[in-house]
Order: C-alpha cells, then structure tokens, then sequence
C-alpha cells in the first residue's frame, strides 16, 4: 500500500474504526508517509460499535 500511496494512486480510502485504545504501534503507513489532502465523503456506524469513514483524494484541478 505503501507504494501506490507514494505514487497516489489511491483515490478513496475506507478505515473501519474499532473502539480499542493503546498508547503505541506502528502507523499505518510509517513515518515518513506524505500528507494527504482528503475530504470525508461518509461516515456509518456499525452494529459492532465500529465506524466505517470513507475519504476520498481532494485533487486540485
């Protein structure tokens, strides 16, 4: 993933988020991962107690 984030390839990211805390880990996609302009498109609740965000890439034209 790392790659077609460097190359921004991506153009919409979808992060399921669960309700768990803890004070350290590895970043998803390391420190040296490039800022990202994105706008938050939909955010939906699950059952689970989880949220679904989905993000898309903020382009300039």
């Amino acid at each position: 993933m790392k790659s077609l984030v460097a190359l921004d390839l991506i153009d919409e990211y979808r992060m399921l988020l669960t309700p768990f805390v803890q004070g350290s880990g590895m970043r998803l996609l390391g420190d040296d991962a490039p800022s990202l302009p994105l706008v938050l498109i939909e955010t939906r609740r699950m059952d689970i107690g989880a949220v679904l965000l989905r993000h898309q890439r903020r382009r300039e034209v």
